[in-house]
C-alpha cells in the first residue's frame, strides 16, 4: 500500500477536502526522508530489529484502519487534518519497520546457498505486486471507495504484524 499512497497522494488528499492537495503531498516527501533518517538512527542503536518491524507494521495497521474509518464516516470537510495525521503516521510506521528493515532481514532468513536466488524472487514478487496494485488502485477506489481500500491495506498490515510477531516471540535462538 505504500506505493499507492505515495503515488496517489494528491487524489487522496483532494478527496479528503484539501483545496491544494500538492502541499501535503510535498510534506509526505519531506516526512518520509525525516522518518527514514530517524529509523536508521533507531535501528543503529537497537538490537531488536524484528521487534521494530512488528511495531512498524502495527503503527501502519492502526493508521490505515483509522484512515479507512474516517473516510467511511466523515464528510470530506472534516477529513483533511485527520487524513494527513493518519498518512504521516502510516509513513512513520513504514519507515520504522518494513521500509528500513525488510531487505536487511530477508537475506538473514534464507539459507546461504539460496540467498541470492531467494532475494531475487522476493524482489520480483514485491515489484510485480507494486505494479499490479498501482494499476488497480484507481479502479478499486472507484468500485469500493478509499475507506474500504484503506481497511483492506490495514488488514494486510495487521496479518503481517501478527505473523511476524509470532515469529519474533517464538524464535528464541535468532537475533532479536
Amino acid at each position: 500500500g505504500i506505493s499507492s499512497i505515495i503515488d496517489y497522494a494528491p487524489a487522496i488528499f483532494e478527496d479528503a477536502g484539501f483545496d491544494d492537495p500538492l502541499l501535503p503531498t510535498v510534506g509526505i516527501g519531506v516526512w518520509q526522508v525525516g522518518a527514514t533518517l530517524l529509523a536508521a538512527a533507531v535501528v543503529q542503536y537497537s538490537n531488536r530489529s524484528r521487534l521494530i518491524i512488528v511495531l512498524g507494521l502495527g503503527i501502519m495497521c492502526i493508521a490505515l484502519s483509522a484512515l479507512g474509518i474516517l473516510k467511511l464516516t466523515l464528510d470530506s470537510e472534516q477529513q483533511a487534518i485527520p487524513a494527513i495525521v493518519c498518512v504521516f503516521a502510516f509513513l512513520s510506521g513504514f519507515s520504522l519497520g518494513p521500509g528500513s528493515l525488510f531487505w536487511v532481514l530477508l537475506p538473514a532468513g534464507l539459507p546461504p546457498l539460496q540467498r541470492s536466488f531467494g532475494v531475487g524472487i522476493f524482489n520480483a514478487l514485491q515489484w510485480t505486486w507494486n505494479i499490479v496494485l498501482a494499476l488497480a488502485f484507481p479502479a478499486l477506489t472507484d468500485a469500493i471507495g478509499y475507506g474500504a481500500i484503506f481497511l483492506l491495506f490495514a488488514s494486510s498490515s495487521g496479518a503481517a504484524c501478527l505473523g511476524l510477531g509470532w515469529i519474533y516471540f517464538s524464535d528464541s535462538d535468532s537475533e532479536q
